[in-house]
């Protein structure tokens, strides 16, 4: 397998979108015995995002129809009432999720230019993400001397 692809649901906090990717993939490689052929090798990885869990349900009904052999697994989570949070496929979904975006697109984003002071004091430090929709209280961004 050349890649694992991972879908979450973008109407779900970041810090839930990537606890259930992970449920996700474990769930996937704990089922199909190709992920640990993948696992050594490729290894790549694709989170990608839906808007909600109706996008997430047509979606795998969708990769299904068009290959019933690709290899699947969903995650339902037993704190949301058995929601679909993320669904985990193999390399044959390739073409149905390429125009998929990339999980958590707009809610971090990195400073990679150096270390930052937040509003109250707080530091991030150099190459750490923060919540991009707490980018206001980005005071300033000091480049490591």
């Amino acid at each position: 397998m050349e890649k694992l692809f991972v879908v979450v649901r973008n109407d779900l906090e970041p810090g839930l979108q990537l606890a259930q990717a992970v449920h996700a993939a474990v769930k996937y490689a704990l089922s199909h015995e190709d992920a640990r052929r993948w696992h050594e090798e490729s290894n790549n990885v694709a989170v990608l995002q839906v808007p909600d869990e109706e996008a997430l349900r047509a979606l795998t009904q969708k990769v299904l129809i068009k290959d019933p052999g690709c290899l699947t697994a969903v995650f339902e989570e037993p704190d949301l009432e058995h929601q679909w949070t993320a669904a985990a496929f193999g390399s044959g979904a390739k073409k149905l999720l390429g125009s998929l975006p990339l999980a958590l697109r707009g809610h971090l984003q990195c400073c990679h230019a150096g270390a930052g002071v937040l509003e109250g004091g707080s530091e991030v430090q150099q190459g750490v993400c923060f919540d991009a929709r707490r980018v206001d209280d980005l005071k300033h961004i000091v480049a490591d001397s």
